[in-house]
């Protein structure tokens, strides 16, 4: 019987014995995994206060206000390299949000702590 599977992330899909990849399987216990994150955070006056701020405009100066409104805008994406006996698996999962980059992180970390895991019971 085939082990579940623990954590998936893009392409990725880990049990507690092997890394699964479009490719093919790598042994988790040789496994090496890097995270690199090329996200940028950056700040813009939403739509909702443009709108606001043109609206409100004719009534009082007060509207402009509006434009002081800003919403964070977290985008680019993360480079996940798997290595495992000579193989070697890169993928590149886009980020359109703070929190997807926030899953993105933490699913690495967990297959980081499952090959390190694997490594000392072998």
């Amino acid at each position: 019987m085939a082990s579940p599977f623990l954590v998936q992330l893009g392409d990725l899909r880990v049990t507690h014995t092997e890394i699964v990849t479009p490719s093919g399987s790598m042994s988790l216990t040789e496994a090496d995994v890097w995270v690199v994150d090329q996200t940028i955070a950056t700040q813009k006056t939403p739509t909702w206060a443009v709108v606001m701020a043109v609206i409100t405009a004719w009534f009082a100066l007060l509207g402009l206000l509006f434009l002081l409104a800003k919403e964070p805008v977290v985008q680019g994406y993360v480079i996940v390299t798997v290595e495992s006996g000579g193989r070697r698996h890169v993928m590149h999962v886009p980020i359109a949000n703070a929190a997807q980059r926030a899953d993105v992180m933490q699913r690495a970390a967990y297959i980081q702590q499952l090959a390190t895991y694997a490594r000392q019971q072998h």
